[in-house]
């Protein structure tokens, strides 16, 4: 399979996922669906920022990667309603070869100016690119002349970028974990079917 294909796989049953275990926020307007997930990207940015200023090393943090696979997923939900290809960011932005597969792509990744093996060093560039989405939802309460698709866009970029960087090999398999333990939790489980062996029903609003 391409690296394309992949990336639009793994978007596809972010999807799914997203309208069958979060129906609640799935059927929200847009702009509400949006502040949802910076929310939630705003909470993780913190979480890791506690965490580097007390521990200081990844192997101190015993919840680093799990929330570095949160950003992830959310990054992922944000771009499905934004309606943007994960496959474009990676392959048009990144110029990474459609040859490869998601566990090479860690090393085709720019690390720009993230120290991607410095937890004060992403947990600052966290706290930014959140800064920068809860300015653009801000925004648009307030009607600003301010461009908040494309910066939440950009934003969004960036957390995909660095968890690529440092969730590294077997991400997608470390995604379908997190997942799978998320769905486990719904009393609907068994029906609703799940992220590592497939969905049985289609969910709100869609058919």
């Amino acid at each position: 399979m391409s690296l394309s294909k992949n990336l639009n796989e793994l978007q596809w049953k972010q999807l799914q996922h997203d309208k069958l275990y979060h129906a609640d926020i799935w059927v929200l307007p847009v702009q509400q669906r949006l502040k949802h997930m910076v929310l939630h990207l705003a909470k993780y940015s913190a979480r890791l920022s506690v965490s580097a200023l007390s521990v200081k090393s990844t192997s101190g943090i015993s919840d680093y990667e799990a929330v570095l696979k949160d950003i992830f997923i959310i990054s992922i939900s944000s771009i499905n309603i934004l309606n943007k290809s994960l496959s474009s960011i990676v392959i048009d932005n990144w110029g990474c070869p459609d040859e490869i597969d998601t566990n090479e792509l860690y090393k085709h990744i720019p690390k720009k100016e993230l120290n991607n093996s410095d937890v004060i060093s992403i947990a600052l560039f966290c706290s930014k690119n959140s800064a920068e989405l809860c300015k653009a939802i801000e925004a648009t309460d307030h009607f600003e002349e301010f461009n908040s698709r494309s910066v939440i866009l950009t934003a969004l970029t960036e957390f995909i970028r660095l968890s690529f960087l440092v969730l590294g090999e077997d991400i997608e398999k470390k995604i379908e974990n997190r997942l799978y333990e998320v769905e486990k939790r719904n009393i609907y489980f068994e029906k609703l079917g799940n992220y590592k062996e497939g969905y049985k029903c289609s969910g709100v609003g869609i058919s």
